[in-house]
């Protein structure tokens, strides 16, 4: 049983990395939720994001934790303005490649929410203009990409 749990632990862990197909924010199993409380954000003030997971299935679901590194995390976030995604500051600087470590997948019992929030600062260096956020995880039962709605915000 252990073995699974690291196992789907694992696979989880690096799933946003793997360019499966997006589905919808929901699949039999998995519902993905984003929100942000501040839409305009005003300096170099954080800028919250809100992500709540509801696992809709009638087994335990390990999934990583979105406030980890942003290739890892499934955070994704597009400058409206010109459609480019941006890339996290280990990707742009190129430490991903040296980044090393272990993480700890979150238990979402059946029927249960993980609702979790980040400082999207902590991993993008956001300038002023409009930007889009959604987050993707993978469903570990059926193995699906589930992508969240997309929210909005502008940074001045």
């Amino acid at each position: 049983m252990m073995r699974k749990a690291l196992a789907a632990a694992c696979i989880l862990i690096f799933g946003p990395l793997c360019g499966f197909p997006l589905l919808s924010a929901q699949s039999a199993n998995l519902s993905i939720a984003v929100s942000v409380p501040h839409r305009v954000i005003v300096g170099n003030g954080p800028i919250q994001l809100d992500v709540s997971i509801t696992n809709h299935s009638h087994q335990l679901v390990l999934l990583p934790d979105v406030r980890g590194p942003a290739p890892i995390s499934g955070v994704t976030i597009r400058d409206t303005g010109n459609g480019q995604y941006v890339r996290s500051r280990l990707e742009s600087s190129g430490e991903w490649n040296k980044l090393a470590g272990s993480r700890f997948a979150t238990p979402v019992p059946p029927g249960k929410t993980k609702r979790e929030s980040l400082n999207l600062r902590r991993w993008f260096d956001l300038a002023p203009g409009d930007y889009s956020v959604y987050v993707k995880e993978k469903d570990p039962v059926t193995g699906d990409q589930i992508i969240s709605n997309a929210v909005t915000f502008t940074v001045r």
